[in-house]
């Protein structure tokens, strides 16, 4: 599509299963008030498109307006092409509850956004480019004006951000401070280069969470409070070269946790222009606290370069990968971050397992390192990683059928073109047309024969894959709920837009409405999913951790998780729950089966601290448990019951 101007819808463009082109010019204006009430499908989006798998998507050089999203893209894994570039977005403010986005992303894989440029009517709202559960998605010259967050990223990996800016527009008569945050990063593994960040009022970049294979190199940071904010729980692991640049008016750097030998995995060496207060939450008057950012002045002789980044090699390019220095506490003895010590440590493993094995030379990186590889593919480790890329490639098939799929469905759609353009035409001949359409249904046989023996083989592969998941022993929270999440998108053919019972539903709520921190990776995957389906919940209003951005960097705050304690954990017949606050509010504690199902359901009258509950009845097994009070932070947990 091009040269089009389309206005006053809630949707411009919409396409499920499609192959898209949509540049040169087009204007779309998708900006109708809509009340939270209503279906997420009514929510403002100026170009939408969903489950593109083995398809293509050209979305650039378009002038979009949405108060929704701008483009929103999801379940393109992989896409044969996908390239979102050079489009000027404008977010308008129809629903303030909403939080708007001019490019949002999820489960997409190699891809490229590059060049476009997003802004609000509104200062301070929404967010340039919100991406989840995505791999190998190059971030490039991407500049984001005056908004609340620039980049928002939850559980991504080896997605490239590449000379992007977020800053408020003050060329353009923007006041300083006018755009919030910059870039996010929550536990995600991503090469950071040579971003920029100027007059921002909150923070330039933040990182959150399980992140030792992140880089955060040639950053340009002018004129904000705090340049960098690593949470109580984020490791980037150590940055040895990073050279990142502090220029002036800013407040230097933070680490939110107080805990030493976590601090030091997080250590930097730079080379900043100025040198910034570097403090940590353990800093107290009269002590210096721990140095966990070692500046370096600038060398001597010429002028080093502000930036020196790689640079992918031609389409489709691999994208630099992050080396696992610094990851040898993973493999040794894992993290330590308080109560989520078993969840973080698996979720540590598993992020360095997946980079070895796409990369099994940096296992030479150490012998600790070497000696883990080796070892992690008979553990647990390597049998859900296992079942985790089977899904992948499940999805994706490999790379000549995918590639076979792709262009048939490409030369499907220019023989219709072409069959559609004939019939119009008064010059053509009926042997003209006959001799097209027999082409059509040549292609279109071949096609379906293709794709039928392609659906047999995945029969096949769900087979194989639900019954390695079904034999997967669990251990964690983290651990339950990604085998919960796998069998839930094996069983409904999710990649394809199956429609999920509402079991399943269910489960992927109990899976959401977790912290991370315990939840593991599954919990951003569920949100994911479910959004997909059609949930405007915004996620970061349940989540019982302070949201990364809320976190403030002069107190080092605690995760708001409500305390309980269970007691006897494993049990065989009766449990203690203690720890509830007694207050005028009546609360509820429920226990799950991994698969979503209400087993136990009890109330827990205003004034009691501590309840006893019958487990006799429940199936040796791994229980999620869930205690919610209106108004005050959820409390999940795992209880096991052995008899």
């Amino acid at each position: 599509m091009t040269n089009c101007n389309i206005s006053g819808v809630h949707k411009g463009i919409q396409a499920v299963r499609s192959t898209l082109t949509v540049s040169n010019d087009n204007i779309i204006d998708a900006d109708l008030p809509f009340s939270p009430s209503e279906p997420a499908s009514t929510i403002p989006t100026a170009i939408k498109a969903d489950f593109g798998t083995n398809r293509s998507a050209t979305i650039t050089g378009n002038i979009l307006r949405s108060c929704g999203a701008g483009i929103d893209l999801n379940q393109w894994q992989p896409a044969s092409k996908l390239l979102v570039s050079y489009n000027d977005i404008t977010l308008s403010t129809c629903n303030i509850s909403f939080n708007s986005a001019g490019i949002s992303m999820g489960f997409c894989t190699r891809g490229e956004v590059s060049a476009n440029t997003v802004k609000p009517l509104t200062p301070s709202n929404g967010k340039g480019l919100s991406l989840s559960n995505s791999h190998d998605i190059f971030v490039n010259g991407n500049t984001f004006y005056d908004l609340f967050k620039g980049e928002s990223g939850e559980n991504n990996i080896g997605c490239y951000f590449l000379g992007n800016t977020a800053k408020s527009d003050i060329s353009n008569g923007s006041l300083k401070g006018t755009a919030v945050l910059g870039f996010i990063n929550a536990f995600s593994d991503n090469p950071y280069c040579c971003n920029s960040v100027d007059g921002l009022s909150s923070i330039g970049f933040t990182f959150d969470g399980p992140s030792t294979g992140t880089s955060f190199k040639y950053s340009q940071i002018h004129g904000q409070p705090l340049g960098l904010l690593l949470t109580e729980s984020a490791d980037i692991s150590p940055q040895t070269h990073g050279k990142n640049r502090w220029f002036a008016g800013n407040g230097g750097a933070f680490h939110a946790s107080d805990d030493d030998q976590f601090i030091f995995q997080s250590k930097f060496i730079s080379e900043p222009a100025l040198i910034p207060p570097f403090a940590t939450a353990a800093d107290i008057p009269n002590m210096p606290g721990l140095q966990w950012f070692a500046p370096q002045a600038l060398p001597p002789g010429p002028v080093q370069p502000l930036c020196n980044c790689a640079y992918p090699q031609g389409p489709g390019g691999d994208l630099p990968r992050v080396t696992p220095d610094g990851d040898s506490l993973a493999a040794i003895s894992g993290y330590q971050v308080g109560q989520y010590t078993d969840s973080y440590n698996w979720m540590a493993r598993q992020r360095l397992y997946e980079r070895l094995r796409q990369a099994p030379q940096l296992a030479n990186t150490s012998t600790q390192i070497a000696a883990f590889y080796q070892a992690a593919e008979s553990t647990a480790i390597g049998q859900f990683d296992a079942v985790r890329q089977g899904i992948r490639d499940l999805i994706g098939r490999d790379d000549f059928s995918r590639e076979v799929i792709g262009q048939s469905i490409e030369l499907l759609n220019n023989l219709s073109e072409e069959l559609r353009l004939l019939r119009i035409d008064p010059a053509s001949t009926e042997l003209q047309q006959r001799i097209k359409a027999h082409q059509l249904y040549q292609e279109t046989e071949r096609y379906k024969s293709y794709l039928k023996a392609v659906e047999q083989q995945q029969a096949h592969e769900i087979g194989t894959l639900l019954d390695a998941n079904a034999g997967l022993s669990v251990s964690t929270v983290a651990q339950a709920n990604e085998k919960t999440s796998n069998r839930i998108i094996l069983e409904n053919s999710f990649w394809e837009g199956g429609s999920i019972v509402a079991a399943d539903t269910n489960a992927l709520h109990l899976i959401a409405m977790q912290c991370p921190l315990s939840g593991g990776f599954a919990v951003y995957q569920a949100r994911g999913v479910l959004k997909i389906l059609g949930s405007a919940q915004n996620w970061e209003s349940v989540n019982p951790c302070a949201p990364v951005d809320n976190r403030s960097y002069k107190g080092g705050e605690k995760p708001m998780v409500s305390r309980l304690s269970v007691y006897p954990n494993p049990a065989s017949q009766l449990i203690t729950v203690s720890g509830f606050v007694p207050n005028e509010l009546e609360k509820t504690f429920e226990i799950y089966t991994t698969t979503g199902q209400k087993v136990v359901q009890a109330i827990v009258k205003a004034n009691q601290t501590s309840i006893d509950i019958n487990i006799a009845g429940l199936r040796d097994g791994l229980y999620l448990y869930r205690s919610n009070t209106p108004n005050q932070p959820i409390s999940v947990g795992k209880i096991v019951v052995l008899h």
